[in-house]
C-alpha cells in the first residue's frame, strides 16, 4: 500500500512541486477497498497499460528500477486481492486496491527470533538507486551504531570506496548504467578484502542470470521487499569476527 502512496507523492512533486494526495477506505460485500489518488500529471493509455510490468518505469535514469508496482501487484494477488489504476493526462491518477476480509483465527505464536549478536561499530556503504531503500537501510543500520554512507549508483560507490575504507558493502543488483554484478567485479579486482564482505539485495526473483550469479559468487543476499530484522541479522552475521573478516 505504501508503494502506491510513494508513487503518488513522487508524481505530484515532480509535476509542479506540490499537489494533493487523497486516501480513502471502504468495506463492502466482504471486501476492503483502498483508494489512493493524486492530482499529478496523469498517464497516457499506453503507459497505464505497462505500469505493472516488471522493470517498466517512467522515471529518469537512476531514479527507479520499475519493480515497485510489479512487486505490489504480486503481493496483493497472493492475498486474493486486486489492484487497478485509472488515469487522465493532466488531471491525475487513482489506484484502487481491493482485499478480501479474512475472519480472525487463532494463530500459534511464532518462535522468537534470536537477537542479533552485537558487533563492533562498522563503516558500511549502501548502494541502491531507489532513495527509499537507501534511507531505510541507512537508518536501520545507524540505529545499530554503525556509520553508514550511501551511493545512488555503482560509479558513485566506486568513488566512495576509493576514498574511504569500508567494512561492508550492501548493494542492489538491478541498477542502471552499472549493475550490482559489474560493481562487484570491480570491487573484486580493486578491493578484494571488501569483496569478501558484500551483501546483495534484489527484487529480481525470476532471472536465471541473477540466480546463476548469486550461486557463482556465493555471497549472501536479501530479496526485496525484505524485513528489517532480516537485514540486521544478515549484517551482524557478516560483520561477526571470522575467517572472512577484513584486516584492520
Amino acid at each position: 500500500m505504501l508503494r502506491s502512496e510513494h508513487l503518488a507523492q513522487h508524481a505530484v512533486v515532480t509535476h509542479r512541486g506540490h499537489g494533493t494526495l487523497s486516501i480513502s477506505t471502504t468495506a463492502k460485500a466482504g471486501m476492503i477497498r483502498l483508494e489512493v489518488g493524486d492530482d499529478g500529471p496523469g498517464m497516457t493509455t499506453e503507459v497505464l497499460g505497462k505500469i505493472f510490468d516488471p522493470f517498466f518505469t517512467t522515471k529518469g535514469v537512476g531514479k527507479g528500477t520499475g519493480l515497485g508496482l510489479s512487486i505490489c501487484d504480486g503481493i496483493i494477488k497472493e492475498h486474493g486481492g486486486s489492484i487497478e489504476a485509472t488515469s487522465t493526462p493532466g488531471v491525475g491518477t487513482l489506484f484502487t486496491i481491493e482485499l478480501p476480509v479474512v475472519a480472525g483465527r487463532q494463530i500459534a505464536p511464532k518462535a522468537k527470533r534470536a537477537a542479533p549478536r552485537p558487533t563492533a561499530p562498522a563503516t558500511i556503504l549502501v548502494v541502491d538507486d531507489e532513495v527509499s531503500i537507501r534511507e531505510l537501510v541507512r537508518d536501520t543500520l545507524e540505529t545499530r551504531g554503525h556509520t553508514v554512507d550511501v551511493a545512488e549508483s555503482g560509479e558513485k560507490a566506486l568513488e566512495a570506496i576509493a576514498a574511504k575504507r569500508y567494512d561492508l558493502l550492501v548493494s542492489d543488483l538491478k541498477m542502471p548504467e552499472m549493475s550490482g554484478q559489474e560493481l562487484y567485479a570491480r570491487v573484486q579486482a580493486e578491493h578484494p578484502d571488501l569483496a569478501k564482505r558484500v551483501l546483495f539485495t534484489s527484487g529480481d526473483t525470476v532471472s536465471l542470470e541473477t540466480k546463476a550469479f548469486l550461486e557463482r559468487v556465493g555471497r549472501p543476499f536479501l530479496l526485496k521487499p525484505f524485513q528489517v530484522a532480516d537485514l540486521v541479522e544478515e549484517v551482524e552475521r557478516i560483520l561477526a569476527p571470522g575467517p572472512e573478516a577484513t584486516s584492520p
